[in-house]
C-alpha cells in the first residue's frame, strides 16, 4: 500500500501511525505530487479523503490517478457533505462548511496558480465534472452516512 500526499507533516503523522500499529512494513508514505505518479504503476484502489475540493488542479490530478488504476479498479472520493444547490440561508454544516473555505480551504487551493478555485463546499455536480473531464465513465455517491462527508465511487 502507498500514500501519497504533499504536506509533509501529514506523511510523517500517517509513518508514525502505520509503526504504532504494526503495518510499517506493509505501507510506504511519500511526500510526492500523486499528478507526477508514472502510469506505469497500477493499483486496485484509489482513495482520495477531503482533498479534491483543496487541488488548484483536481482535473489533472483525477486524471493521474484514473491513469494508475488497474482494469476494474476504482477511485474513492470521501469529501465534503453540502447540499446539492445553494439554497439561503442553509443548514448548519453548509455553514460551517463556508467558513472552513473562506478562511483555509478556498485560499489553500487558490495558493497554487492556475487554480480551479473549488474551496470547501464542492457540489456533487462539481466532483462529477472533474471527474468527467478527467476521463472517468461514472460516478456514484455511495450510500454511506456520514454528518460531513460524502463518499463517491469514480470508474474509468
Amino acid at each position: 500500500m502507498h500514500g501519497y500526499d504533499l504536506d509533509t507533516t501529514g506523511i510523517k503523522f500517517a509513518k508514525q501511525n502505520a509503526a504504532d500499529r504494526g503495518v510499517a512494513e506493509r505501507v510506504r508514505f511519500q511526500v510526492k505530487d500523486v499528478a507526477e505518479l508514472s502510469s506505469k504503476a497500477k493499483y486496485d484502489l484509489a482513495i482520495v479523503v477531503e482533498a479534491v475540493h483543496d487541488l488548484s488542479q483536481p482535473i489533472e490530478v483525477l486524471t493521474a490517478i484514473r491513469k494508475i488504476l488497474a482494469p476494474g479498479a476504482c477511485l474513492i472520493v470521501a469529501d465534503e457533505r453540502v447540499a446539492d444547490t445553494f439554497t439561503a440561508p442553509g443548514d448548519p454544516v453548509e455553514r460551517i462548511m463556508y467558513g472552513f473555505s473562506m478562511f483555509a480551504c478556498l485560499p489553500n487551493g487558490m495558493a497554487d496558480q492556475p487554480s480551479v478555485g473549488t474551496g470547501t463546499v464542492m457540489r456533487a455536480s462539481t466532483l462529477r465534472d472533474y471527474a468527467a473531464k478527467a476521463g472517468f465513465k461514472d460516478v456514484q455517491v455511495l450510500p454511506i452516512e456520514h454528518q460531513l462527508l460524502r463518499f463517491y465511487r469514480l470508474t474509468p
